[in-house]
């Protein structure tokens, strides 16, 4: 399996509100490191959820599917994102 890019995502509602549910996610894909930008749910509880995994002594001790927690906007291999997606999915929120 590979990781799944997606490239046009929509952009509806407002971009304050989608900019902090916008996570990039760090981690691993099949022992290979990879990384996931995911758009959060508009859903309190799984938000919570979602960083009380992801935070302090929690961090790297779960195996999470992302679709769980919200829309995977973009994605890939590598320790970090390449600047230009980086650039991409902050540009999408002006």
């Amino acid at each position: 399996e590979e990781c799944s890019i997606v490239s046009d995502s929509t952009w509806s509602m407002d971009s304050q509100a989608k900019a902090n549910r916008i996570f990039l996610v760090l981690g691993t894909y099949h022992g290979q490191p990879a990384w996931w930008y995911t758009l959060l749910y508009d859903d309190p509880e799984k938000i919570r959820d979602f960083k009380r995994m992801l935070q302090g002594e929690n961090a790297g001790r779960y195996t999470l599917n992302l679709h769980d927690y919200g829309v995977i906007l973009q994605s890939g291999f590598g320790i970090e994102p390449p600047q230009d997606i980086n650039d991409s999915i902050w540009d999408k929120l002006k």
